[in-house]
């Protein structure tokens, strides 16, 4: 695909003397090879947002996370996972649906559960 960024890159801050360094990435894969009726490709991206303290790099959300000790068990994780709406069929958890979402999207269950977990662990954070 000949207009198609597969990653994207923004650094906020170009020095290290800032007080705080904020980082975006944003990656991107084609789910589709050709467009639909009105031009547009499928696609799927995975975005990252990194704060870092400026002149030590420190990432805060990792750190804050470790500080207040928040933690995600297996348990709670595989609940939460068996409760997205994305992975159920006929209102029931179907591993058909959760595996399919891994194929179509190129990802490992090990991927997967380790980017959710970060996830919801800063969204532990942030609540």
């Amino acid at each position: 695909m000949e207009f198609f960024a597969s990653h994207f890159s923004a650094n906020f801050v170009e020095s290290n003397d800032a007080d705080f360094i904020i980082k975006g990435t944003i990656n991107t894969r084609s789910v589709s090879d050709k467009p639909n009726d009105y031009g547009i490709y499928q696609t799927f991206a995975d975005a990252t947002i990194s704060i870092s303290k400026g002149e030590t790099g420190e990432k805060l959300i990792e750190k804050e996370i470790e500080h207040f000790g928040i933690k995600l068990s297996d348990n709670s994780l595989s609940k939460l996972i068996k409760h997205h709406k994305d992975f159920k069929r006929e209102n029931k958890f179907s591993r058909i649906e959760y595996e399919k979402f891994l194929l179509k999207n190129n990802i490992t269950a090990a991927f997967y559960e380790d980017n959710f977990s970060q996830s919801e662990k800063k969204k532990q954070l942030l609540d």
